[in-house]
């Protein structure tokens, strides 16, 4: 029966939050129309899967959803989060147009299009769309078989090195870095604007960016106090303080926001005149309601648990986890966190020589339920 209700709980809580975050992923941006009008309003925010095909706009929160393809549009923006513009690429054999998101915009444009994993990235130059393709070739040595130390000698090449190098090799400073360069976001992106600033200012080079903190996986950890409770055995609350680590992998292909977590945590508390360690990890899915400073979060999940003493051991034997939270960005790379965390879960003795008389073995699982606060700090 209980287990009936949390089904019944997690589909309801999924439902609501399904119908809430429709709603919340139109943020405010424009739509520059083929014939160059623009258009502001809301539009929904998607993952890259539905991104790069179609651009979902209404006027207003009450107004009809249109879909804008890239025949219909030049370009759709986020303000301050994402920027797609339309261009005609060469993929699956064809010529098709797509919507290629934006990396950096300036005097050149660095664009990303992630269904292509050897031409993943173009620039833009006066017009211009240039692959830069993830592809080594060689070329014979200038020098030959010079004094027939060896047969043949090949110098070996990255194509879209050489493809910045046309681009940018007129600046000196970048000639170390194009050497140590990366096919990502991040080499590709750093590369970009130091083509572009050259010696102006990069508020006025650069008219955009995407933030990358959003899409990479993260790591930290927290500290907390745990108010605990066995329903069975204990009729007050007792307090322990968890210290644990996590990481966190966004989904940004299905939509940034959301997000899997794991964490491993480890905390002491006593139970029949017993101490016992208890070693957990939850395991949960997220959602970030992301803003300038204070991004909103909630996470459902479960926890695998197991708790030890000096001859008997416990383990978690069911579980569900609710969590509701805010993150404050102190930095690009950096964020501290709070959040309140609930958790009901029951616990199976599992060794039968524990210190535990036999009727209280008998009675099976225990049902526990903890309330958990938490501060930590996220990278």
């Amino acid at each position: 029966m209980k287990s009936k209700r949390i089904i019944i709980l997690v589909l309801i809580t999924h439902l609501s939050i399904g119908s809430v975050l429709g709603q919340v992923n139109f943020k405010e941006g424009r739509v520059i129309t083929s014939n160059n009008d623009t258009l502001y309003g809301l539009i929904r925010d998607n993952g890259l899967l539905r991104s790069t095909k179609v651009c979902l706009f209404k006027e207003n929160k009450s107004a009809k959803t249109i879909k804008f393809y890239p025949e219909d549009i030049q370009s759709y923006l986020i303000f301050g989060e994402k920027y797609f513009i339309k261009q005609e690429i060469f993929h699956k054999n064809k010529f098709e147009n797509y919507f290629l998101e934006v990396l950096v915009e300036g005097d050149v444009n660095l664009l990303h299009f992630y269904k292509n994993d050897e031409i993943r990235y173009y620039i833009q130059n006066n017009n211009e769309l240039i692959p830069l393709i993830n592809e080594r070739f060689t070329t014979p040595s200038p020098l030959g078989n010079f004094y027939l130390l060896w047969t043949s000698y090949e110098i070996d090449h990255l194509l879209y090195k050489d493809t910045l190098y046309s681009l940018c090799g007129y600046n000196t400073d970048l000639l170390y870095q194009l050497k140590r360069l990366e096919y990502n976001h991040k080499s590709l992106i750093k590369y970009t604007k130091n083509c572009i600033t050259g010696d102006c200012a990069k508020d006025t080079c650069v008219t955009f960016e995407k933030d990358l903190y959003r899409i990479k996986d993260k790591f930290g950890f927290y500290v907390g106090t745990n108010f605990i409770r066995n329903y069975e055995t204990d009729p007050d609350f007792q307090t322990t303080f968890p210290v644990g680590i996590f990481f966190n992998h966004p989904f940004k292909l299905i939509n940034e926001r959301f997000s899997f977590q794991a964490e491993l945590n480890y905390s002491k508390f006593s139970h029949n005149q017993l101490v016992h360690d208890k070693f957990a990890m939850p395991l949960l899915l997220k959602y970030e309601f992301f803003s300038k400073d204070f991004s909103p979060f909630m996470g459902i999940g479960t926890e695998i648990g197991y708790y030890l003493s000096s001859d008997n051991y416990k383990i978690n034997k069911s579980s569900l986890l609710l969590d509701f939270g805010v993150n404050y960005k102190l930095s690009s790379k950096i964020s501290l966190f709070t959040n309140v965390r609930y958790q009901h879960f029951n616990v199976q003795y599992g060794n039968t020589k524990a210190r535990l008389d036999l009727s209280e073995r008998k009675r099976g699982p225990k049902e526990i339920r903890l309330a958990l606060l938490q501060l930590g700090i996220m990278f």
